[in-house]
């Protein structure tokens, strides 16, 4: 739930930290406080900051692994609405057509794309040294790829 908590106007704009190192500090904090051990505050941050990291070679936890996978093709949120997600429409494979339609008509997407990739411009904009630049060769490939999205289109 909270992976993308250094996305929001807030939080994206308090700092030059790249959205899911902010996020994973935030994220740290917020379970210290409200009691959680200092275990899970460091494999949810661990699993925030690397959540965007798709690399082929190299080793995860298996918590930053399951975020990875939602992140490519999971529930998140957009402007305080849950929906599904798959930012690029890139693993379809990874989930059955009638899951993906069902999820999308409980969860709506509510323009996800269109938000998704205002947060990837802003962030660019905002730290053109983030981690986000790090998904593609530049701003623009990042954003048309997120546009381009046909997998998740009909339900945009």
């Amino acid at each position: 739930m909270l992976h993308d908590i250094g996305t929001t106007d807030k939080n994206i704009k308090a700092t030059k930290v790249s959205f899911e190192y902010y996020g994973g500090m935030l994220a740290h904090n917020l379970i210290v406080q409200h009691g959680g051990s200092q275990n899970l505050a460091e494999t949810v941050t661990e699993a925030i900051i690397r959540h965007q990291d798709f690399i082929e070679n190299g080793m995860i936890t298996s918590n930053g692994q399951l975020l990875q996978l939602t992140t490519i093709l999971g529930i998140s949120h957009c402007q305080g609405n849950l929906l599904i997600v798959d930012n690029m429409g890139l693993h379809s494979q990874l989930v059955h057509p009638k899951t993906i339609e069902e999820i999308s008509l409980s969860y709506p997407r509510n323009k996800w794309t269109g938000c998704f990739a205002d947060v990837v411009k802003t962030e660019i904009k905002l730290k053109p040294w983030s981690h986000t630049t790090s998904m593609g060769p530049s701003e623009n490939a990042i954003v048309a790829g997120v546009l381009d999205n046909k997998l998740m289109e009909p339900y945009d």
